[in-house]
C-alpha cells in the first residue's frame, strides 16, 4: 500500500529530532533508488552527523508515516536512507486538528501486554500537543504499544483525568527521551468537546499572533 505514496513529486514532512529536539519543514521527493529517497528542499540543510528523522506523506484519506536516517544532503537534496518495508506505515489521517502544548503529567501505568496493572505508582511526563483524539506523551520511559495511562490534565478553566492507549513509541535519539503517540480511550463526550473547543482557540490564537508578526 506505501509504493504509491514513495513517488516523486510527493509533498513529504521531516520532523529531525536535532538541537534544539524538534526541527520540521517540508520537501518533495525528487527521486527513489533502492537505498536511498533525495528530497528536495528549499533553502539550505547542513548536518555533521547522520540524524534520526520522521517522515510523513499525506494523502487524500491516509498518512505514510517511517522514521528513517538522514545521511547528507547532495545538489541542495536531503538524502534519505530507504526504509525497510516493514518500516513504513500507512495510517487513517487525523481526525482532529492538534496544537501544541507543554504541560507537566503524573502518569499511572494501568494496562500493559493486555494485562492489568495495580500500582500507585506514577511516572512523569509531559504533554507536547493535544487533540480532540489523543495526546502525545513526552517521557524518560519507553513503554510498549497498546499500554494503557491516566493522568489528571488542566487546560485553562477545565480538569480533566484521561485515559490513553499508546499507539506508536518513538525514541528521540538528541536527549535519550521517548515520544508516546496515544489516543483517548473511553473518553466522555463532553470533556472530548470541551478540548476540541480549547484547540479551536489555541489554533486562533496562533494565528492572529503570526499574523500579527
Amino acid at each position: 500500500m506505501y509504493e504509491k505514496y514513495l513517488q516523486p513529486e510527493k509533498n513529504i514532512k521531516l520532523e529531525i529530532q536535532a538541537t534544539p529536539p524538534y526541527l520540521s519543514f517540508w520537501g518533495v521527493i525528487d527521486h527513489i533508488k533502492d537505498d536511498y529517497i533525495a528530497v528536495d528542499i528549499t533553502g539550505q540543510y547542513v548536518q555533521k552527523d547522520d540524524r534520526q528523522v520522521n517522515c510523513i506523506i499525506p494523502g487524500a484519506t491516509r498518512i505514510c508515516f517511517f522514521q528513517t536516517i538522514i545521511k547528507g544532503c547532495i545538489d541542495g537534496k536531503i538524502i534519505l536512507s530507504m526504509p525497510k518495508p516493514d518500516d513504513i506505515n500507512v495510517i487513517q489521517r487525523r481526525k482532529y486538528a492538534r496544537v501544541p502544548t507543554n504541560i507537566d503529567v503524573n502518569c499511572f501505568l494501568i494496562g500493559i501486554n493486555n494485562k492489568k496493572v495495580n500500582s500507585n505508582k506514577t511516572f512523569p511526563a509531559t504533554v507536547m500537543d493535544i487533540s480532540g483524539g489523543g495526546v502525545l506523551l513526552n517521557s524518560k520511559l519507553s513503554l510498549p504499544v497498546d499500554t494503557l495511562l491516566v493522568f489528571e490534565l488542566a487546560l485553562e478553566n477545565n480538569s480533566f483525568v484521561l485515559t490513553v492507549k499508546i499507539l506508536r513509541n518513538i525514541e528521540n535519539m538528541a536527549d535519550g527521551s521517548w515520544s508516546l503517540g496515544c489516543k483517548f480511550v473511553g473518553i466522555d463526550d463532553s470533556d472530548r468537546q470541551k478540548i476540541i473547543a480549547y484547540t479551536n482557540k489555541l489554533q486562533l490564537r496562533m494565528k492572529i499572533k503570526s499574523t500579527n508578526i
